[in-house]
């Protein structure tokens, strides 16, 4: 017998329509004004599927344009021309035999960014990884510009070894190449720079200890280069996930990561930063009328900032918690708070006054959506981004000089031909 599912092609898309109405600052280092913005994010993706030989193509593609409006940054740009964001990512992998299997990535993005994109980081298709360098989600820099170019590919090899039934061994090369694509410079005619390239290799092995335990050590090496310097660094970390209840798990990660300056100027930072994560994730409650679902997330990380032309530490985390309310309603709340984890640097001091160097960000957001039927999904909340100066220095502008905040209301389609979604 045939099975007429073994190879197989699907198909998904959809989109987001968002109307945004509140304040944000139409340039990093000037005060928040009234602003109304508009976004339309569609995607697609491609799915091919070869059950006998365990392979998988997937490719997604996902523009994005949207139109700000507000007084100030309608003097600076144009604001009739929509901003455009694009993202191509391609993932292929499959079993080479009964123990060796591999997988590749590979991405591209094209960002046109104002305030709002900058400081969210779209464009980036590194993955968030506690322990690991990567994208944290937080840019601790900004461009001082109304509206800014930039364009990236990155790509990843994972070539597995299942050792036994329980153990698996990983080694994965990537590199990530940023680029600033304006032709942009400060008020001084000083060039602004925004360009990074970096190179890693990680070598991992997951062990499924019990039932409820899994353990996995990775350790990184890698090297990044700035338009102002460069360095290079390596990570150890260990982390424990143990499943708690069945739909609540807990994760515990500790770990070094070291960094040296190879060329530019250090920032005369400590180079070994202990690495710790805890995450609490999953269903905290489980009622016929009401399901908690929350998740906790503390620790420290490292991260890139191609502005400062460095791999600088992070600390802090996250919390939320989401009330689904059968069979169509749900509210959330979701909050973080990142910060240098280190004692102020006299460069730290100086760029206390610029408003485009934040170094701790605080976000807050209160999402609820309901859901129309299986494509369709209404959702309004609010969203509030802060971002100041160290804690360890002064703040002459106030502890939060960059304020964005928006109330906002979107509408979602997702389709798919797949038989069974997700």
């Amino acid at each position: 017998m045939v099975d007429p599912w073994a190879k197989n092609v699907d198909w998904s898309g959809g989109a987001a329509f968002e109307l945004r109405g509140g304040s944000a600052p139409p340039v990093p280092g000037e005060v928040s004004e009234p602003a109304l913005r508009l976004s339309i994010s569609p995607v697609a993706r491609f799915i091919y599927q070869d059950r006998v030989r365990g392979r998988e193509l997937s490719i997604e593609y996902t523009p994005q344009v949207y139109m700000r409006f507000s007084q100030r940054y309608c003097a600076l740009v144009d604001c009739r021309a929509p901003l455009q964001l694009h993202q191509l990512r391609v993932r292929y992998g499959g079993d080479l035999n009964r123990r060796w299997s591999w997988s590749g990535t590979a991405g591209g993005n094209l960002t046109q960014s104002d305030y709002s994109q900058q400081s969210a980081q779209l464009g980036s298709d590194q993955t968030p990884d506690a322990g690991a360098v990567g994208s944290s989600g937080q840019q601790g820099t900004l461009l001082d510009q109304p509206v800014i170019w930039t364009g990236g590919v990155s790509a990843s090899v994972g070539l597995t070894r299942r050792l036994t039934r329980l153990q698996s061994l990983t080694v994965q090369p990537s590199a990530t190449v940023q680029r600033l694509l304006s032709d942009v410079s400060t008020s001084s005619g000083a060039a602004l720079v925004f360009d990074q390239t970096s190179a890693d290799l990680s070598l991992a092995h997951a062990w499924v200890v019990s039932r409820i335990d899994t353990l996995t050590s990775t350790g990184l090496s890698g090297y990044a280069a700035f338009a102002n310097g460069a360095q290079a660094y390596a990570s150890a970390t260990t982390a424990w996930r143990r499943r708690l209840r069945p739909r609540l798990d807990s994760e515990l990660t500790g770990g070094a990561f070291f960094t040296v300056q190879l060329t530019g100027q250090s920032d005369g930072g400590t180079p070994v930063l202990p690495l710790g994560d805890y995450l609490l994730t999953g269903r905290l409650l489980e009622r016929a009328r009401l399901r908690l679902v929350g998740d906790v997330n503390v620790g420290t990380q490292a991260y890139f900032d191609p502005v400062q032309g460095s791999v600088l530490p992070l600390g802090g985390g996250g919390a939320s918690i989401e009330f689904e309310i059968p069979p169509d309603l749900t509210a959330g709340l979701s909050a973080s708070f990142y910060t240098p984890p280190l004692p102020a640097t006299p460069a730290d001091e100086t760029e206390a006054a610029n408003a485009a160097s934040a170094r701790i960000t605080l976000t807050i957001r209160t999402p609820v959506t309901y859901q129309l039927d299986r494509h369709r999904m209404l959702e309004a909340g609010t969203m509030l981004t802060a971002r100041g100066p160290h804690l360890g220095t002064t703040a002459p502008n106030g502890r939060f000089p960059q304020t964005e905040f928006w109330l906002y209301v979107a509408f979602r389609l997702d389709y798919t031909t797949a038989r069974s979604p997700g």
